[in-house]
């Protein structure tokens, strides 16, 4: 309503894929004010230009871009930890480790991107936490005595998704963003604040096959990466299913070029106004 003109509009977080009506009427009013609206998913942006926002434009979803890109030095391929960046990261991250120790055999490196969120109060399911000393890619080791290593990482994410299998999930924003990698999730509900069942079958309703829902226990987690494991067609159809609902990484590139075209095209109007 105040802002200036010419105005943009980046929509990245509703969805067609959750159901219902994702723009409201007022939405859609103030909209039409825009001189671009760019939806993060091509059904969406067909959805607002059937009603009435004819400048919407899909160019991708820009929260596949600008991910943390410190090195992580670790031998790939990575099972993923997200326990995400709430509190539901000190009840998931416990039973994602105990995971950790019964997948052992497939012979992948356990890595947690880890938000951020204060170490002391984490259950650690008998692991011990050692520090590396570094402030970024792995700055803690968990280390269990039946020999299972588990790493903690720290802005490197963009590195974790590039060299991840599979990935255990309690998180939001992250999810979305290792799908639209290619990197299939394993997801339980947690008791909150944000990954609570409801939240899972929404995120799972937007994701498709990207995400399989277990129960919150050890056993069920470990069942459904060995499920993507043994099977080729799971995996492609997970990747397939991410890209889908994620597009392409480059997003932010193509909506920037995108604003600045039109703002040279505004510029040049007066001048071709006095020219005719």
């Amino acid at each position: 309503v105040f802002g200036g003109r010419p105005l943009f509009l980046m929509q990245c977080r509703s969805s067609l894929r959750v159901g219902g009506r994702p723009y409201s009427v007022t939405e859609r009013l103030l909209m039409r004010r825009a001189a671009r609206v760019y939806p993060r998913e091509p059904e969406g942006a067909v959805w607002l230009r059937a009603r009435g926002v004819p400048q919407a434009c899909y160019l991708g979803n820009p929260m596949l871009d600008a991910l943390d890109e410190g090195s992580l030095e670790l031998p790939p391929p990575y099972l993923l930890l997200l326990p995400g960046s709430r509190q539901d990261a000190y009840q998931s991250l416990p039973l994602m480790l105990e995971a950790c120790r019964l997948l052992r055999d497939t012979s992948l490196t356990p890595v947690v991107a880890w938000a951020g969120l204060p170490l002391e109060g984490l259950e650690r399911a008998g692991f011990s936490l050692e520090a590396t000393g570094r402030s970024e890619g792995v700055t803690h080791r968990l280390c269990h005595p039946d020999g299972t290593v588990v790493y903690l990482a720290q802005r490197a994410f963009g590195a974790a998704l590039r060299g991840s299998r599979v990935a255990l999930s309690t998180s939001g924003t992250a999810a979305e963003q290792a799908a639209g990698y290619g990197v299939p999730l394993v997801g339980f509900p947690t008791q909150g604040p944000q990954y609570t069942p409801g939240f899972a079958q929404t995120q799972k309703r937007l994701l498709g096959e990207a995400l399989m829902l277990t129960e919150p226990n050890p056993e069920a987690i470990v069942r459904g990466v060995r499920a993507f494991l043994s099977s080729e067609t799971l995996l492609e159809r997970a990747r397939a299913a991410g890209k889908a609902a994620m597009g392409e990484p480059g997003a932010a590139l193509r909506i920037a070029l995108d604003i600045h075209q039109h703002l040279l095209a505004t510029a040049r109007e007066p001048e071709l106004s006095r020219s005719r």
